[in-house]
């Protein structure tokens, strides 16, 4: 048995048909094996990437697991808020619905400078990205519910800190210690989303 057999399957068979998902980091690992399993199930699958050879190579792998051919492939590049703009913008524009979009892109060994946009890139990719393609997304994906909004996260949050002056500023931390920081801020950006919409939802 491969040991990662136990991480890539599972148990949840329910059918997504005309549900429309969203995956972001879907050329490889915990992405792409996500993409696949939603494409299983039926749901119309939109994978990112700034690289267009990695995108046709797991649409390719997305579509042979899973039989289903409905699988989009769009360029953004979490660098760039232009490029998420422009993504969220497309998407807006000629999806008519959105039902889960997963949040998964998260990189490490990039490089310890400023983007375009003045946030540090391990900031930017890790967690700015996600915060923006979710604000400009969340309107379509309310008008679409019940919807799902997903945040990977992972274990190093709990090395992470949240000094709000010093985010981004270049040469503070280790690459990693970056990383940590952005998973960590990822987290308490979805706790308090979600008590912002359960309240909206009550009031």
């Amino acid at each position: 048995m491969h040991i990662l057999d136990d991480f890539t399957n599972c148990e949840n068979d329910v059918r997504l048909d005309k549900k429309v998902a969203i995956v972001t980091g879907a050329t490889a690992g915990i992405g792409l094996e996500v993409a696949k399993n939603l494409a299983k199930r039926g749901a119309k699958v939109i994978i990112a990437s700034r690289n267009p050879a990695k995108l046709l190579d797991a649409k390719n792998t997305i579509i042979h697991s899973s039989g289903n051919e409905n699988v989009i492939t769009k360029t953004m590049d979490f660098e760039s808020l232009k490029s998420i703009r422009n993504f969220a913008n497309d998407i807006n524009t000629f999806e008519p619905r959105l039902d889960i979009l997963i949040n998964n892109i998260g990189a490490l060994g990039l490089e310890d400078r400023l983007t375009a946009d003045n946030l540090h890139t391990m900031m930017q990719v890790n967690y700015f990205g996600a915060f923006l393609l979710t604000f400009l997304l969340f309107p379509l994906m309310k008008a679409s519910a019940p919807s799902r909004i997903i945040n990977v996260s992972s274990l190093g949050l709990i090395l992470g800190q949240i000094e709000i002056d010093h985010m981004n500023d270049v040469g503070r931390y280790s690459n990693f210690g970056y990383y940590c920081n952005a998973k960590l801020a990822t987290v308490l950006f979805t706790v308090e989303m979600d008590k912002r919409i359960k309240s909206s939802v009550s009031s």
